[in-house]
């Protein structure tokens, strides 16, 4: 798991127990994200999988897409 300046220290420390920086880590297999207030997430903007951008991982789509910058909230299914 790539760190981050933004990451607690808590964070950091749990992670490294949990064998994330080793090639199998289990930690991310076992966890379930839940998006808090999902009209401040951005859907294309914010950081998900390993640890990079929507917009990066799909750039053509990102490049199509008519909302940018939308919110995950707003997003229809």
């Amino acid at each position: 798991m790539a760190q981050s300046k933004y990451q607690s220290w808590w964070w950091r420390d749990l992670t490294e127990v949990c064998g994330e920086r080793e090639e199998e880590g289990w930690f991310k297999n076992v966890v379930v994200w839940k998006v808090g207030n999902a009209h401040k997430v951005g859907f294309w903007e914010d950081v998900w999988e390993h640890n990079i951008k929507l917009k990066f991982l799909f750039p053509r789509l990102y490049f199509f897409s008519m909302d940018q910058d939308i919110k995950v909230g707003e997003v229809n299914s």
